[in-house]
């Protein structure tokens, strides 16, 4: 089992695959594995699936379903969910889901977006990713509550390169052909603008795989902590163990995050 402190909050992300239908014990059993206070759901797309994973996890939960009806995201939490916005209610140009929620954790506020940006290699899916991120960044706020972004955000960072010999064959090929396909603009963006990669803050020298369990060479899957949390990052991983190779086609990653003094 992973060990969290008391004193830490643990915040993990997960693709589970199409809601995870057929899955979802092995997928429960990963979760509780996780010891995450709060996991991000994407491609959350059965409610009944997400109900059912929070009562085998006892976390209340919340469900934000895409404007284009596939590919929803979800919020379990250990820690009561007071408000929680659809963003894709408000953006209807989202290519799949994302949601805001302000959760209370030991007498503190914090806010927590999910995010499941537009999926696919090249110029024109980061261009669309690009616009994604801005129109969600733009409902944060002034930043005066603690903040986390987690989710798949379907782009790579620049210092985590992705094994091109270990890639499934089709990207293998594409990659081959063109590695101009690999765009790190999203992550770019986002640590220029402050956000810390909680993963890559723990581990600057050690990057690791989400995707895909079968062919494990990249990683899609993110955790950012605002400037405020940056430096309260005390450690993060993916988890590989049990089930987890088999319930879907991303690892979950986690992170923790020094919470109380």
């Amino acid at each position: 089992m992973i060990d969290a402190s008391p004193s830490t909050l643990r915040i993990a992300a997960y693709n589970i695959l199409e809601g995870g239908m057929g899955r979802l014990d092995p997928i429960a059993q990963t979760l509780g594995t996780l010891q995450a206070d709060l996991i991000a759901l994407i491609e959350a797309n059965d409610p009944r699936a997400v109900a059912y994973l929070a009562e085998c996890t006892g976390m209340h939960h919340a469900l934000a379903e895409s404007p284009t009806g596939r590919f929803h995201v979800a919020l379990l939490s250990r820690h009561p969910i007071r408000q929680m916005l659809n963003l894709g209610v408000k953006h209807r140009s989202l290519s799949r889901a994302a949601m805001l929620a302000n959760i209370e954790v030991r007498g503190r506020p914090l806010r927590m977006g999910v995010f499941h940006l537009q999926s696919g290699l090249g110029r024109e899916c980061e261009d669309q990713r690009l616009k994604e991120l801005e129109w969600l960044l733009r409902d944060l706020g002034d930043g005066a509550t603690p903040t986390v972004l987690a989710g798949d955000f379907n782009t790579n960072a620049p210092w985590h390169p992705i094994d091109v010999e270990r890639a499934e064959p089709s990207v293998r090929r594409r990659l081959r052909a063109d590695p101009a396909l690999v765009c790190h603009d999203v992550v770019e963006q986002l640590t220029a603008a402050g956000w810390a990669e909680a993963y890559h803050r723990a581990h600057p020298d050690q990057p690791v795989h989400t995707f895909s369990t079968g062919f494990p060479s990249t990683r899609l899957d993110y955790i950012f902590a605002d400037h405020t949390l940056a430096d309260r990052v005390t450690g993060a991983g993916v988890e590989t163990r049990g089930f987890a190779p088999y319930c879907s086609d991303h690892f979950p990653l986690y992170a923790d995050l020094k919470w109380e003094e």
